[in-house]
């Protein structure tokens, strides 16, 4: 039952949502840790209720500030605030590995 209520909350927030979950897959492939941990299930909703999401740069620095701010927009607590499309991610990956693929062409030369 309190399941039944853990998912509720999320659902009246919006953080229940395929994007909501694609941008802690890539925080988690990143950083190798959850962006908002708690003790038990309640208190991890409470941490993605309440906190900020961690300095994605401070824990993987090699991250560029594109990437993290593409998956900062896919954490965003407010659903009117977060990144609308999974299409609209997709095109924010395929740019962050173009600009990627540039930097290493400049630098070999």
């Amino acid at each position: 039952q309190a399941e039944d209520g853990i998912r509720d909350v999320e659902r009246s927030r919006g953080l229940g949502d395929v994007y909501k979950r694609q941008g802690v897959m890539l925080y988690e492939m990143l950083t190798g840790e959850r962006p908002f941990v708690g003790e038990d299930v309640q208190a991890t909703i409470m941490a993605i209720l309440t906190q900020s999401i961690p300095d994605l740069t401070q824990i993987c620095p090699q991250v560029s500030s594109t990437l993290a701010d593409l998956i900062y927009s896919m954490l965003e607590k407010d659903r009117d605030q977060r990144i609308p499309s999974m299409r609209l991610v997709e095109i924010g990956l395929k740019l962050e590995a173009t600009l990627n693929e540039r930097r290493s062409v400049s630098r070999a030369r």
